[in-house]
């Protein structure tokens, strides 16, 4: 068995937080004839276990749908502790359809609680027949868990259960808007670009920097919004993913790529207006519906 941990990717003002979460690699020879569907794990030699955690292959044999290009995996929403014009379901509807327009295949919208009308909103998508949004209820870990550890801990599962169906992951939370760069009108175009693909085979992924004199109300230091090529990390810790080759380096993707900002600057970008009306023409229905109707 190889264990390889992670020591050494803790920026240096989060240095109080080195023992909250360790990413481990843990390898065993199998068989070919063998086909394990669960694990056990044991803190002594020859102990036994009372815990049974499902293994996930990820060299199944026949037809397989190809990966697409890209997910999004939305860190866990507590709308109790967000800004009310963050968590209000216009906006949050809003910042949805605002991902699927920017080409994001999937959104995985991870939560710990929901009010009323966001659970309307929660229903609302969860009926559309071509799903989206996928919806995770994460509350059970955040109430058993630190703040911290519930959030990467949601990260790690929603990119070790999408990195055979998917080339990249972004990881972002719900205060964040992407901004494309004059490069690109779209995620997706950026990300099957040559010239991002030959940076990431290097890089693993990117660490996505804020727009200039960006003045929210974050108090985070350091920016929690990812791109990373999903089969090339190990998982997340200390807000910094541990890529799977020792050789790798993980970088800010250069501002004339892609961005972030603000809800408040982001209405002041080019690309809000020039979305504008195809933006408002899918909002209002499903507003309309989650304010005013019984979803």
């Amino acid at each position: 068995m190889m264990v390889a941990g992670n020591y050494t990717d803790y920026p240096e003002q989060e240095w109080h937080r080195k023992s909250m979460m360790n990413v481990n690699s843990l390898v065993c020879p199998v068989r070919l004839k063998d086909a394990p569907k669960d694990v056990t794990l044991s803190l002594r030699s020859c102990g036994y276990s009372h815990n049974l955690m499902s293994l996930r292959h990820l060299n199944e044999q026949g037809v397989q749908a190809p990966p697409q290009e890209l997910a999004v995996c939305v860190r866990p929403v507590n709308d109790s502790l967000l800004y009310s014009t963050i968590v209000a379901p216009q906006n949050i509807i809003m910042w949805i359809e605002y991902l699927k327009m920017l080409g994001v295949d999937k959104l995985f919208f991870y939560y710990s609680q929901f009010d009323v009308r966001n659970t309307r909103m929660r229903n609302l998508y969860q009926k559309e027949v071509l799903r989206f949004v996928e919806f995770k209820d994460w509350s059970t870990v955040e109430k058993n868990v630190d703040k911290v550890v519930s959030d990467e801990a949601a990260v790690n599962d929603c990119i070790y259960n999408n990195m055979m169906a998917f080339r990249h992951v972004m990881v972002t939370s719900l205060e964040d808007w992407v901004v494309p760069g004059p490069n690109y009108e779209t995620l997706k175009q950026m990300v099957k670009s040559s010239e991002f693909q030959s940076s990431v085979d290097l890089h693993v992924g990117y660490r996505l920097q804020r727009l200039p004199n960006v003045d929210d109300k974050s108090t985070e230091k350091i920016p929690k919004t990812f791109i990373v090529k999903s089969r090339g990390v190990l998982g997340l810790a200390a807000n910094h993913f541990v890529p799977l080759s020792a050789r790798s380096s993980f970088h800010e993707l250069p501002q004339n790529n892609v961005a972030m900002s603000s809800f408040d600057k982001f209405t002041y970008q080019k690309v809000y207006w020039k979305l504008r009306e195809a933006l408002q023409h899918e909002i209002y229905p499903r507003v309309k519906a989650v304010l005013f109707k019984k979803v």
